[in-house]
This record gives structure tokens, sequence and C-alpha cells, in this order.
């Protein structure tokens, strides 16, 4: 894979997914549009990018739910055309429908849904002039019920659906769509008790919970030429966990 001369802009590049995302399309050549709102994680995912002798990474101290306007204007400034759009940004919401606080509803569903939405509407007649692509990163939550995660839930299901309507929508215009469902990764945003991790571990069919680096990998593969015929997937990196009924 290869992404010399793209041109790629990934939200919530600051850790995790995201940050390894980043740091795996940059060593394939790729000129990264780093988006997130904590400055100092960003600015450190960048100098490792920079460090390691890849193409210095633009990076953007923003909010998601407030910014969409001036992350677009600023990456097309920058560099004239974008390539691949990645909406990674997330936030989890460990609550059911008894105690669901509405205002962390809205705060969930606004930063996983609505942001997603905008950036797209906004990205969409730059990656149609480059024939560009989506990637949407959602998770077997959206796809199957668990409790306490009612908001989290609903919003990366939207976020399925979201991907395969717009994969119908813009596939005429040559802009392919598609989403990474995670199950299970060991990073900071999950923050998965021990005793869950053990037993996730130990229930996936893999015996592994997965990695930053898992996902990234995919979403690497779903935004190169080499997926140039895949559009509208949800694609599944779980270790099985689907499968196996495992969420």
């Amino acid at each position: 894979m290869s992404f010399e001369g793209k041109v790629v802009l990934i939200t919530g590049a600051a850790s995790g997914i995201g940050a390894e995302t980043a740091k795996l399309l940059a060593s394939l050549g790729g000129y990264l549009a780093m988006v997130d709102c904590n400055s100092d994680r960003l600015n450190h995912v960048a100098e490792e990018i920079i460090g390691a002798g890849h193409h210095i990474p633009f990076t953007i101290v923003a909010d998601l739910t407030q910014d969409a306007d001036h992350i677009i204007y600023e990456t097309i400034e920058k560099f004239g055309k974008l390539n691949v759009l990645i909406n990674n940004v997330g936030v989890i919401s460990a609550t059911g429908l008894v105690d669901l606080d509405m205002g962390n509803y809205d705060l969930v569903m606004n930063t996983n849904v609505r942001s997603a939405v905008v950036l797209t509407k906004l990205a969409a007649p730059y990656l149609e002039d480059s024939k560009g692509n989506i990637v949407n990163v959602s998770s077997i939550t959206g796809t199957r019920a668990r409790p306490s995660r009612l908001a989290y839930s609903m919003s990366k299901a939207a976020l399925n659906q979201f991907t395969k309507c717009i994969a119908v929508e813009l596939g005429p215009r040559g802009i392919r769509v598609n989403a990474v469902n995670p199950g299970c990764v060991n990073t900071s945003l999950t923050e998965t008790p021990s005793e869950r991790l053990n037993y996730l571990t130990n229930s996936y069919p893999l015996r592994r919970v997965g990695e930053a680096t898992d996902v990234a990998r995919s979403i690497a593969f779903l935004a190169s030429d080499d997926a140039n015929f895949i559009t509208g997937n949800l694609f599944g990196v779980d270790g099985g966990a689907l499968a196996a009924n495992i969420v």
C-alpha cells in the first residue's frame, strides 16, 4: 500500500486508534492533517512522525462539534486537495436508560455522529475532485445490544447506517465510503475494567482483545487503492467476537 501524494484528514488523531492510524499512514507516504482538541498529545504524535523521517504533519487543534468549517478550510488552504477523510473521533458513555444524563447523551451523539456528518458534507466536494474515500471508525456495539452503553451503541449504529447511506449516494460521484467496526480495543478511550478485559481475552476466539495497530492496518487498507472496489462495508476488526456473539 502507498499513500504517496495523498492528503489524509484524520480526526481524533492524538491517541489510540487515531494516533496509530496517523503514524501508519505517514509511514506509507501520506500527507496528514491531524485534528484533535488535545494540543499536547497531538503535538507529541506529530513529533513522533517527524522523528521517524516522514512528511511533516499539519496539526489542527479544534473541537469537532464546533469547528468543522475551520478544519476543512485549513486543510484545503494547506494542501490544496483532500484524498481521504477518516472520521475517528469518539467518546464513550457507560450508562443505560435509567441513569442517562441527556447532556451526556447530546455530547455523545454530537461527537460521534453529528461531527462526522457535518465534516463529511463539507469534505465531499473535495473528495469528488480527487475520487477519494471516507473511512468511519464505528464499533461492533453498533450492531449488537449491550447493557450500559445506550448512547454509545446508538451513536455507532447511526454511524454504520450513515456509512451505508452515503456509500450509495456518493458512489456515482467516485467516492468510496466504508467503516471499521472494532471489538474491544485496548486504548485509553475504552478504559476497560481489568475483570472484563480478562473475560474478553479468554472469550474472544483469538484469545486476545484488539490493539490500536490492528484497527489502523484495517483503516489503511480500506483507504488505499487496494480496496478500490470496496464501498458500503462495515469491516469487522473484532477477533471473532461477533461470530462468537460476544459484545
